[in-house]
């Protein structure tokens, strides 16, 4: 049995997790797990928003997960069921009509149709598993540029580790708490709220303007 030392980041409180952890849950290095998290909060921000309207903190998880035989995937920019099955079509692990037909189900477990509910991420979690896979692993280019600007905060990474490697579970029991969660204040993180926003709205330059006017 492998195990890794690992973090989940959040704006759910501890007590959201006393069932553990839901399956396909995102888990890697604290800069990867905080930038996503702001990128998160940025990617629903809108023009009736103001910096004060946003979670007041982030949870920082320190846990350990383990696993044997995890499927290793590219970024798929998307940790989802849907964007799951899709991959595994393509490499050719599932066949195109057994796939369509899992994505068929998946999306009726949710009415957006992405599989991101408890009932979406089980199902997954049981095709995975049906493979031979106990855990997925893969490399977060999508967030790697989290260490450049997350450096100066000291979240928990060794310096110049830099890892990208990040990991979700498929089952609750595959995680535990190593350490009590870290409470980081989201307005620490302001000064580099734009630098997020943009990476996500480049088609909207004025909301730099107001997002400098909200965090004064």
């Amino acid at each position: 049995m492998t195990s890794r030392r690992t973090f989940h980041a959040t704006v759910c409180e501890p007590s959201n997790f006393e069932a553990g952890y839901w399956p396909l849950t995102h888990f890697g290095a604290p800069e990867l797990g905080v930038w996503q998290t702001l990128r998160h909060m940025m990617d629903d921000f809108s023009v009736a928003d103001t910096l004060d309207d946003l979670p007041k903190h982030i949870y920082l998880y320190e846990v350990i997960i383990k696993f044997n035989n995890p499927l290793i995937t590219p970024d798929l920019l998307s940790p989802g069921p849907v964007a799951l099955l899709r991959y595994l079509k393509r490499a050719e692990i599932l066949t195109h009509d057994v796939c369509e037909d899992y994505v068929k189900e998946v999306q009726s477990l949710t009415k957006k149709g992405t599989g991101h509910t408890l009932e979406g991420r089980k199902f997954m979690a049981g095709i995975i598993e049906g493979l031979g896979y106990d855990a997925i692993e893969y490399e977060n280019e999508l967030e790697k540029e989290a260490y450049t600007h997350l450096a100066k905060y000291g979240l928990g990474s060794s310096p110049g580790d830099n890892s990208l490697t990040c990991y979700s579970n498929l089952r609750p029991d595959q995680v535990e708490l190593a350490a009590p969660p870290k409470k980081l204040n989201v307005r620490d993180f302001y000064d580099i709220m734009p630098i997020v926003f943009m990476g996500l709205h480049s088609s909207v330059p004025w909301k730099i303007e107001f997002l400098e006017a909200g965090r004064r």
